[in-house]
């Protein structure tokens, strides 16, 4: 009886277990509120669109005013660490508080590290994901593959840019 139940337990898996491909999720979508000033729109925008890119579709980030998956708001006291220019209530979190005065030289960057973070990537220097300021607004292989882990999607199945 043991034989039977390993026999058929060993029949059913698959050749491989990383990095096989998986069938594509269904779609999803989270709604994103800018509560930011509208000279920091066109960066939150940017962020948004670069992260959308990154995601393939595996989920989209819609720009609404109605209801909030996430929401990006600017404060003049957000809940950060001292010295941070911006942060998001938590790994795999909903909120991204933008320090007024402070995130608005490259509000792309640090909106799109911050996104970054809601979807479940941590700090690794030398990305997108970097403590000391994001090179760039748009997510690298690392980051995405972090997200990716998070998430538990097939990192194939996203996309990313070259820092």
């Amino acid at each position: 009886m043991k034989a039977l139940a390993l026999a058929l337990l060993l029949s059913s898996c698959s050749q491989c277990w990383y990095g096989c491909p998986q069938p594509a999720a269904p779609l999803a979508s989270r709604s994103v509120c800018l509560e930011v000033p509208e000279v920091a729109r066109p960066g939150a925008l940017e962020a948004i669109k670069n992260w959308n890119t990154a995601l393939n579709g595996k989920l989209t980030l819609r720009v609404s005013t109605q209801a909030c998956d996430l929401l990006i708001l600017e404060s003049p006291q957000p809940p950060c660490p001292d010295g941070a220019l911006a942060c998001g209530d938590k790994l795999g979190g909903s909120t991204i508080y933008l320090r007024k005065g402070d995130y608005e030289r490259r509000p792309a960057n640090i909106i799109a590290h911050e996104l970054g973070h809601l979807l479940g990537a941590q700090h690794v220097e030398g990305t997108l994901m970097a403590t000391t300021g994001a090179p760039q607004a748009c997510p690298d292989q690392t980051t995405v593959a972090q997200v990716a882990a998070y998430q538990h999607w097939n990192l194939a199945e996203l996309r990313f840019c070259s820092l």
